[in-house]
């Protein structure tokens, strides 16, 4: 079920996603709250390499008023990288 689907007649203000490389379905799957609502966004990078250069892109082509950064986590076995994406 897309995310958009559950929160119908909400209004979210912040939205992670870490779903080990299905980032880009989820994003695609709460594009409306996205466009309607601009939460702020926690977005997973390091599952495939392409999501670095591909995910910021297509956020912005859905809602163009985000500033981007990068945020890194020490974890074993390497860093967790997390864009962060805000109005």
């Amino acid at each position: 079920m897309p995310a958009d689907e559950l929160l119908e007649n909400r209004k979210p203000d912040y939205i992670k996603i870490d779903v080990e490389g299905e980032e880009r379905n989820a994003i695609l799957g709460c594009a409306e709250s996205i466009v309607k609502h601009s939460p702020a966004l926690r977005i997973a990078l390091y599952h495939k390499s392409a999501d670095i250069f591909e995910l910021p892109l297509m956020i912005h082509s859905i809602n163009p008023d985000y500033v981007f950064n990068l945020s890194r986590t020490l974890s074993f076995p390497a860093w967790d990288i997390d864009l962060i994406a805000t109005r």
